[in-house]
């Protein structure tokens, strides 16, 4: 497997007209990093004019969110995101060239 920044440089230079927050967002997405290496990886790749410094906090909870989205839970105890599929912004009826 690759590295977390080896993951997000490949995607970053694929799209280089995306912010380093939504390139990061998408490489964290479905691959169930933990809160610590996602705060960590955060504070190293994103740039800070990218966010709200007070929001950051907010952020990082999404983007665990984002990445483990089967561990959220309604108060009935069932995964919250279970029945919805993966969804990838970057897939385009138009585009051949998305990152899967």
């Amino acid at each position: 497997m690759k590295s977390f920044k080896e993951r997000y440089n490949r995607f970053a230079e694929k799209f280089p007209n995306f912010s380093s927050y939504l390139c990061f967002a998408e490489v964290v997405k479905h691959h169930k990093y933990d809160k610590e290496k996602i705060n960590y990886w955060f504070n190293k790749l994103v740039d800070t004019d990218d966010y709200a410094r007070k929001e950051k906090k907010q952020i990082v909870e999404y983007l665990v969110k984002l990445s483990n989205p089967n561990s959220v839970k309604m108060p009935s105890g069932k995964p919250l995101f279970k029945h919805l599929p993966k969804m990838n912004f970057l897939k385009s009826p138009h585009r051949d060239d998305f990152m899967p």
